[in-house]
């Protein structure tokens, strides 16, 4: 009988250890599993970035380092980048990407859970604007990512890799053609990288108000590739102007005045900084006429044939300024 009660015991033990281990080790509720998967992809996203952009370009200086950024939770909305809470870009999740609601990483990352064999995606915020990723789980996966431009802005493939975002400032010269520009913001460069550190090869496209990164993976690929566009904008200040090629002729020859490109420089200003504006860029653009011949000059005997394009940032410091730089351009209005 003792024996008989002393198994009844040690039963009860049994049961009692196997009830108190399992109090003290609770199956992760799911909030704590999706905050666990977050971290895990942001963890990766940041790993591959820091490799990947290690030996980019530094990012222009005319961009800002103060930029607003508001991540949405619905993977239908848009990421807010603005400028003292004032909205510059509007930037899309990719295009047709099914996507589960966000979840916030320990580090700020969202993180968007591809549904099936949909990429993940990510949104960061960064001083400079945001930058949004896409996580290729395997070859079923998709590899091209289509972002819907914001409305009123154009973009343009640059020779360093780089997407200009620009917005078109409404001025009118009494000579001459010119086509005025705000620059709102960039793309940085397309990049790639896969689970073993190795470079994937990737590019733009931009095609009826559509950016899409193209992702080219192969079978010597390993699983998960990210891929990166980083949106960028600039401070309130900067401005590009155009000419077309019969202008850019007249300016190499040494009509920089016969353009009316002073004047257009005043509108510029004033467009960017009111009545301030207007006046010194008026007065820079009559000083930068050299400068502007001679570019000109290189674009008219380049093969082929380019045109004329001018930078222009307003600083207000002790004593205001305008600060014109020129440069060459194809397509678009050169023709």
């Amino acid at each position: 009988m003792r024996k008989k009660i002393m198994r009844s015991r040690g039963g009860v033990a049994v049961i009692a250890t196997v009830v108190t281990v399992s109090t003290l080790i609770a199956p992760p509720s799911y909030a704590e599993e999706q905050g666990a998967a977050a971290d895990a992809v942001a963890d990766l996203v940041q790993t591959a970035a820091a490799e990947a952009t290690a030996s980019q370009d530094a990012i222009p200086g005319i961009l800002t380092a103060d930029a607003t950024v508001a991540l949405p939770r619905d993977p239908d909305a848009n990421v807010i980048v603005g400028l003292q809470e004032d909205p510059v870009l509007e930037i899309s999740l990719p295009d047709a990407v099914d996507l589960h609601t966000g979840v916030e990483s320990s580090d700020g990352m969202m993180v968007f859970a591809g549904k099936g064999d949909s990429p993940d995606v990510t949104v960061e915020a960064l001083p400079s604007g945001a930058r949004v990723t896409t996580v290729i789980k395997g070859d079923t996966a998709g590899r091209s990512f289509d972002y819907v431009l914001p409305d009123g802005v154009t973009a343009e493939l640059r020779s360093d890799g780089r997407v200009e975002l620009t917005e078109q400032i409404e001025v009118e010269v009494d000579k001459g053609e010119v086509e005025v520009s705000k620059i709102v913001g960039y793309v940085e460069p397309a990049w790639a990288i896969d689970a073993a550190g190795r470079d994937v090869p990737t590019s733009y496209e931009i095609e009826d108000g559509v950016l899409t990164q193209h992702v080219q993976t192969d079978s010597a690929t390993t699983y998960p590739v990210v891929a990166d566009p980083q949106w960028s904008v600039t401070s309130w200040n900067h401005a590009r102007m155009r000419w077309n090629r019969a202008e850019t002729a007249t300016i190499s020859a040494g009509g920089w005045g016969a353009t009316g490109a002073a004047g257009a420089c005043g509108l510029v200003g004033s467009a960017l900084a009111g009545p301030p504006g207007a006046a010194i860029g008026s007065a820079a653009c009559l000083a930068a006429g050299g400068a502007a011949v001679y570019t000109a000059g290189v674009a008219q005997n380049s093969r082929p044939q380019r045109c004329l394009e001018m930078y222009a940032t307003v600083i207000f410091t002790i004593q205001p300024s305008f600060l014109p730089w020129f440069g060459t351009y194809s397509g678009g209005s050169c023709r």
